[in-house]
């Protein structure tokens, strides 16, 4: 993963992603300080970010261009916290499908980020999310910035902290 990895590995995996024409990058960066108490636990909190990042992706894609939406989800370590976020990912795709009349049908998969290279871009392009804005390092950040398309922040001018 990007944390772990050696700085070297990662400038030539930003190198690659930077390249990259076809990929677009939707964010929800939350901070959990700044949310309600009623949402810290993991439930809450996961259900409530997938949601925003359903919506965020969702405004932007033409449905009728895919036959089939595919959605990974790296693997959780407590199954009943990916028990929760399944089941409010599900209520959320069934609820954005009816509310905007779109039939097409989906699979949810579960893996290990290691075992999935869509996962780890995922953690890459995260980790760069993160750092830039946690510690204003944007080297790696500035690479993909080009790729990113949404940074919702639901947070970010919100005065209160709950911690």
């Amino acid at each position: 993963h990007a944390s772990e990895d050696l700085q070297i590995v990662r400038d030539e995996v930003f190198k690659l992603i930077e390249r990259q024409n076809d990929i677009k990058v939707f964010s929800v960066i939350t901070e959990k300080r700044k949310t309600h108490p009623k949402l810290q636990n993991a439930n809450g909190f996961y259900i409530k970010n997938a949601k925003w990042l359903i919506h965020e992706i969702f405004k932007h894609i033409n449905f009728r261009n895919y036959s089939h939406l595919v959605i990974f989800f790296d693997d959780m370590p407590v199954s009943k916290n990916k028990e929760a976020l399944y089941k409010g990912v599900k209520s959320e795709l069934t609820d954005f499908f009816l509310l905007k009349n779109i039939s097409i049908p989906y699979t949810i998969h579960s893996h290990q980020s290691k075992s999935n290279y869509y996962l780890q871009l995922v953690d890459y392009i995260s980790w760069a999310i993160f750092i830039n804005n946690e510690r204003a390092e944007s080297r790696s950040y500035k690479q993909i910035k080009k790729i990113i398309k949404s940074e919702f922040q639901p947070f970010k001018d919100g005065p209160r902290t709950y911690y």
